[in-house]
């Protein structure tokens, strides 16, 4: 019979559309019946990593509770430092009426009061150098700073009378131990607690930290046991 007529090209004619129908419907029934394709490594669907367990991993440390953070949460004092140190430093020298609040809001059993005396006094021969041991006494007892109070000393007039340092601590808890942490330089000085249930005992304290500052500032002379004050600090 009569062939399909040749193209311009020469080659064969262009399929007809039942024709590209048939090879389409060929190609999808093929597909259709091929064995599934196996799924190469990077196909392969992400396995969940597995956690380890618990017990595996380190446990995280817990953050430390300062110890007297720990002893205002489980016995919390009716004294608190901080309203203390404001009522001392707007006192404007009414040093009795500051007292007098003190001794109000003090807390003998959440809170205690120590004398302290370098132990060295020998080595202080020059004026300067003596109070910078009490700055820097103060300086390193920042950690506790919330709980923690004082004045000190440095008495005497160098070259004349001997150089001695001293100091008056309030102190939340009944001993000296989180300074002495804080700050090693508590190990160079004699402590001694302040009975403070006696009339001689918050005398003392009182003496220890109302010096006459209008005094002081004005260059003027002030006592501290009937020494010459060369030097004061204030740890508020």
């Amino acid at each position: 019979g009569k062939g399909n007529a040749p193209t311009k090209g020469g080659g064969k004619g262009k399929p007809s559309p039942e024709e590209i129908a048939r090879l389409k419907a060929e190609a999808a029934e093929r597909k259709k019946n091929a064995p599934p394709k196996e799924k190469g490594p990077a196909e392969q669907p992400k396995k969940k990593k597995d956690k380890a367990p618990a017990a595996d991993e380190p446990p995280k440390p817990k953050k430390e509770v300062h110890p007297l953070k720990a002893l205002d949460d489980s016995a919390p004092s009716t004294l608190v430092g901080d309203v203390w140190k404001k009522v001392y430093s707007n006192c404007k020298g009414d040093y009795e009426g500051c007292m007098k609040q003190f001794w109000e809001m003090y807390d003998a059993e959440g809170w205690s009061i120590h004398t302290c005396r370098f132990k060295y006094n020998e080595e202080n021969t020059q004026a300067f150098m003596t109070a910078n041991a009490t700055g820097g006494f103060v300086q390193r007892s920042g950690e506790i700073r919330k709980w923690l109070f004082g004045v000190m000393y440095v008495t005497g007039t160098e070259g004349t009378t001997p150089l001695e340092i001293s100091g008056c601590y309030l102190i939340r808890g009944q001993d000296m131990e989180p300074l002495q942490v804080a700050n090693d330089d508590t190990a160079v000085y004699y402590w001694n607690k302040v009975d403070t249930s006696t009339p001689e005992g918050k005398a003392h304290v009182a003496h220890m930290w109302c010096y006459d500052v209008d005094k002081w500032n004005n260059g003027e002379p002030i006592y501290l046991e009937g020494k010459l004050v060369n030097d004061v600090k204030q740890f508020k």
